[in-house]
């Protein structure tokens, strides 16, 4: 086994492996291999192993060619496992703590860790959530205006009506008629 320090530094292999996933057009999860070449090369884009480096860059190349990976992060006699060595028993190097190989190369546990990941909404359901947002703020802009043009009427009948107890207070029964009639008439 290749005892290698790295320059991840204080970031954990599964956390460099989801920002590659992020960065990745195709959100695809980076291989065990990509994740290695990733961590093991300085700032200069020099690798701090440069015979482990090529040896793995060409064994990537041949199984992106060969495509044995069928989606998976690593797989027996993956690129990775080849040129770096066996992992201990039960430890996956490069995929964060908690799942073993055993869980790695069964499909159907890669599958349930798939589900687990909650680091990132959906983001069908967020737009979802958006449009129902908006729809609501329309209906409430509606009922706004509503109650606005319901404000304008009563204010114009209360003025009407002040009116009507002006012209009464002045003794022009006339007057208070004539607003009376338009006041109901009218409206």
């Amino acid at each position: 086994m290749l005892m290698a320090t790295h320059t991840a530094r204080t970031k954990s292999f599964a956390r460099v492996a989801e920002e590659m996933r992020k960065d990745d057009p195709q959100k695809k999860e980076p291989q065990c291999a990509e994740v290695y070449l990733k961590t093991h090369v300085y700032k200069d884009g020099t690798f701090m192993d440069g015979k482990t480096a090529n040896d793995l860059k060409k064994k990537l190349i041949e199984t992106s060619e060969g495509s044995t990976s069928q989606g998976k992060v690593a797989w027996q006699g993956d690129p990775y496992s080849e040129i770096i060595g066996k992992d201990k028993r039960g430890y996956m190097r490069g995929v964060g703590l908690g799942p073993t190989p055993k869980d790695i190369f069964n499909s159907s546990c890669l599958r349930r860790f798939e589900g687990l990941r909650m680091t990132n909404f959906d983001e069908t359901i967020v737009e979802e959530n958006i449009r129902q947002m908006k729809e609501h703020m329309e209906r409430l802009e509606m009922q706004v205006q509503d109650q606005n043009k319901i404000i304008l009427d009563q204010n114009k009948s209360i003025a009407e009506l002040k009116y009507m107890v002006q012209c009464l207070a002045n003794n022009q029964p006339m007057q208070v008629l004539f607003c009376f009639l338009s006041f109901f008439l009218f409206e």
